[in-house]
């Protein structure tokens, strides 16, 4: 099906999101596996996908009979388009984060849908939402979702609210995978908050989030949104918090 027929069809059923549907009688698939592959084991390369995950993945779609291919989607937008188009997909399997910018995870599912091709995960708008901390966090608080007190820092002389509630937590606003958090991110004192924040911000320019610091269990819960009322295993995230406490 080319492009411009699945946009026709996706404005018909009035899909919202992933814009473009599958083929739901088209038991098989071609899918392609869209990532960026991990060539290093620095913090910088955190959020990307080793040999070994990808290989996995693969193995897995391909188990289910489906045709799977593996697109390392790094580099020139023109070079990235040839490659996912010489696949031909009916779908892909986005794994992709992006390497440069904030908006880096949300290129790949916007590209997606100027070829035309359905994906899964989420869609451009949703992915830059969900990078962006301080964003996320004020979507989250107009719903009336309770959310940890703090405020985006851009300069390291910003002054900090003082209704803030030591201690605090100071991490990168636009990064995943734990870029930038260690133990000393948690700080007890507005000394020790200038210092890390001044640390912080030379390694994410971009911006820190600087947030009441709330202990207990940190859980993720995967949905389904093509189902509804279906949800993945929860995974509880564990740490060794030391002087912080048990959660």
């Amino acid at each position: 099906m080319d492009p411009c027929t699945r946009s026709v069809r996706a404005k018909e059923n009035g899909t919202r999101g992933n814009a473009y549907p599958l083929d739901e009688t088209k038991r098989l698939m071609r899918i392609t596996i869209a990532y960026n592959l991990r060539t290093d084991h620095s913090e910088k390369t955190a959020e990307l996908l080793s040999s070994e995950d990808v290989d996995r993945l693969t193995g897995a779609i391909a188990s289910l009979s489906h045709t799977a291919t593996k697109v390392e989607v790094s580099g020139k937008p023109n070079d990235v388009v040839d490659r996912l188009l010489a696949s031909e997909p009916d779908l892909i399997f986005n794994v992709a984060e992006g390497t440069i910018g904030s908006s880096r995870e949300a290129f790949y599912p916007g590209l997606y849908e100027q070829l035309g091709i359905p994906f899964t995960g989420g869609n451009a708008s949703l992915l830059h939402l969900n990078l962006d901390k301080h964003l996320a966090k004020t979507v989250l608080a107009s719903r009336g979702i309770r959310v940890p007190q703090g405020v985006l820092i851009t300069k390291a002389d910003q002054e900090l609210p003082r209704n803030l509630q030591y201690p605090l937590m100071i991490k990168p606003n636009s990064e995943g995978s734990s870029k930038g958090i260690t133990q000393d991110s948690v700080v007890e004192n507005e000394l020790a908050a200038r210092k890390r924040i001044a640390t912080i911000l030379d390694q994410y320019p971009a911006g820190i989030v600087v947030e009441e610091f709330i202990v207990g269990k940190e859980l993720s819960v995967p949905l389904l949104d093509a189902y509804p009322g279906k949800m993945l295993s929860i995974v509880e995230h564990t740490f060794d918090l030391g002087r912080l406490g048990s959660p």
